[in-house]
């Protein structure tokens, strides 16, 4: 998931389409899944709550295949390339703040929710280890528990940056960079994807994020010519994901090809009319997209725990707390957008070195 601020004029309607989508499918997926709100709207629309139980996380996909085509973006539209260490500790600072304060007020909810309920879903009272694991994004890595569903992601979305900051700083052609990554999808896809035990690391997921670079670098690279070698190593890594998913069904491989056709298509296209309503509205959800994924568990825990003991257990009241729970997310997503993401952009370190695509 791409947190980049851009001016209204730079936004791109499919990407901020796909962005919102995906973010409210993982909203709803989490509240079919979690806590007496979920029995309950289970309980009421059976058909649709185990829709989202089941597929909704599904939606991740979506994130990853757009960051890599954004990622890629971003480091197109500087001439210069900041050093490794450098562009890895930016990519932290942007993404840390918004965590940070995500993770205290998380703690903060299931501190309230533990009073009233000892659900597994909230999990067992925070320790300082793991809070300093969350901040460091190493939680997955060394098997610590989960402060909030969705945590896992931020850490796989800054070591898959790591990986194309590394890519592009070691390898100074293009041909090299672009070969480089093809045999990396590959691999991820016929060994690491093989083996759950693996998805603690980026390489995991280096089947949507690499189809997401590719994506950007078919349709968008200035060379023509290594358009159309990215273009080539696109088309073989598709067929080979679709080989291997009509021997091993995998829904979210065949989700990535269909993603970064659409990104290959119509990922750079943008909006034709920047005054209307509706315009206004899309990009303001995308760009606080980011903020309403980080946020909205805490928000179900305390839903959970207003349900459970101040309001009467009925269906209705379920989905009118479930309906608040979403419009919630957002509204908090705003404030996190205006008092948090933003300031910190100028949380930044420079220091360049020519970025060369030979």
């Amino acid at each position: 998931m791409s947190i980049t601020h851009t001016p209204l004029q730079h936004q791109l309607l499919t990407i901020d389409l796909l962005k919102v989508f995906a973010a409210q499918v993982i909203i709803l997926h989490h509240l079919s899944r979690y806590g007496i709100l979920s029995e309950m709207i289970t309980y009421s629309l059976k058909q649709l709550a185990n829709w989202f139980d089941l597929y909704g996380a599904n939606a991740v996909p979506i994130f990853l295949v757009i960051a890599g085509y954004l990622s890629s973006k971003s480091f197109q539209t500087h001439e210069r390339l900041n050093s490794f260490g450098v562009e890895i500790i930016n990519r932290y600072l942007r993404l840390a703040p918004s965590f940070l304060i995500v993770l205290i007020l998380t703690i903060g909810a299931a501190k309230i929710a533990r009073i009233f309920s000892g659900e597994e879903y909230i999990g067992n009272p925070e320790t300082w280890t793991q809070f300093l694991a969350h901040l460091f994004l190493v939680h997955q890595i060394f098997e610590v528990e989960s402060i909030f569903a969705g945590a896992w992601y931020v850490a796989i979305d800054w070591q898959l940056y790591v990986f194309l900051t590394l890519l592009l700083t070691v390898l100074d052609r293009f041909i090299f960079r672009v070969t480089a990554l093809f045999v990396c999808i590959i691999f991820s896809l016929t060994y690491f994807n093989q083996h759950s035990q693996y998805d603690v690391y980026f390489f995991y997921f280096l089947v949507p994020y690499g189809l997401g670079i590719l994506a950007f670098w078919a349709s968008q690279e200035p060379n023509h010519r290594h358009r159309h070698l990215a273009l080539t190593f696109f088309t073989v890594a598709n067929i080979a994901i679709l080989i291997t998913t009509l021997f091993n069904p995998n829904i979210k491989n065949a989700l990535s090809i269909c993603v970064a056709l659409v990104l290959l298509l119509w990922g750079n296209r943008q909006y034709q009319n920047l005054y209307l309503r509706i315009t206004q509205v899309i990009v303001w959800l995308s760009q606080r997209s980011y903020g309403a994924f980080l946020i909205h568990f805490s928000l179900i825990l305390l839903g959970n725990t207003l349900f459970n003991q101040v309001l009467e257990q009925t269906p209705l009241n379920a989905l009118i707390v479930i309906l608040g729970i979403c419009f919630l997310s957002w509204a908090c997503a705003h404030l996190l957008y205006i008092w948090v993401e933003l300031p910190s952009r100028r949380l930044q370190i420079f220091s360049t070195q020519l970025l060369h695509q030979n």
